[in-house]
């Protein structure tokens, strides 16, 4: 048994206090009557949530799920694209598809994704007000000079917003333990830490830096941290948290 705003979060990878919006608003049945705050659910309870055209059944889900996937290049992070290109969901055995992703990576780019049934790791995870940290392992074609990392560092502003500062910076010894990630060594790499995610953040910033990415991978979300086992494995299950 446990709390309607806890179900909902779970099943639909949202917020408590986003579930308690869809509570308030009526959009949410229990046993067929509009569902209150606070009140509890279990297993015999038929949960049904408002969607655009019709009322959809929640099932019961004894523990919240967690899982990291390595996201290759060519395909995109939604589940549903319009120009019909590959998504994450095709890589994705059937028993996760349910899954929600924390955040989001672009079309080419590749690396760590956390996926989960958990919508309060999930905002964790994704809301700024966490500070939740993001790490990337970038290649450019022209390295960069002192100032611009500088300027990245002191905080920059990006059509018309003022982003967090960026941590970027170069180690060896770093990036020996990425190998397996097969790097080539005639590109420039940089280590990218960042407090947020603007659509496309880093491939901007370097843009405006007369720089071109050539790889983009995310090596560090939140807690997780991608690994050679999971770039191997491609999907790990992570123990519920």
């Amino acid at each position: 048994m446990m709390r309607l705003n806890q179900f909902l979060a779970k099943n639909l990878g949202i917020s408590r206090r986003q579930a308690d919006q869809l509570i308030i608003s009526k959009k949410v049945k229990v046993n067929g009557a509009f569902g209150e705050l606070f009140i509890r659910v279990e297993e015999a309870d038929k949960v049904e949530v408002k969607t655009q055209t019709d009322w959809q059944t929640l099932h019961h889900q004894k523990l919240n799920q967690t899982i990291l996937f390595y996201k290759p290049i060519f395909c995109i992070s939604t589940r549903y694209d319009p120009l019909k290109r590959k998504t994450i969901y095709d890589f994705l055995p059937k028993i996760f598809r349910h899954l929600k992703p924390a955040g989001r990576l672009d079309y080419m780019s590749e690396g760590l994704m956390v996926l989960s049934s958990d919508g309060d790791l999930l905002q964790k995870i994704t809301h700024p007000r966490f500070g939740s940290i993001k790490q990337y392992l970038v290649a450019i074609d022209k390295p960069f000079e002192s100032i611009q990392i500088i300027l990245m560092q002191e905080g920059m502003r990006l059509d018309d917003y003022d982003l967090n500062p960026v941590k970027v910076w170069q180690s060896a010894v770093q990036l020996k333990t990425f190998e397996y990630l097969k790097l080539d060594p005639r590109l420039h790499w940089y280590f990218f830490e960042l407090t947020e995610g603007r659509n496309q953040q880093i491939r901007r910033i370097c843009k405006l830096f007369g720089k071109r990415v050539r790889r983009l991978i995310r090596i560090r979300q939140g807690n997780y941290e991608l690994t050679r086992e999971l770039y191997e494995k491609k999907v790990l299950v992570e123990p519920t948290l």
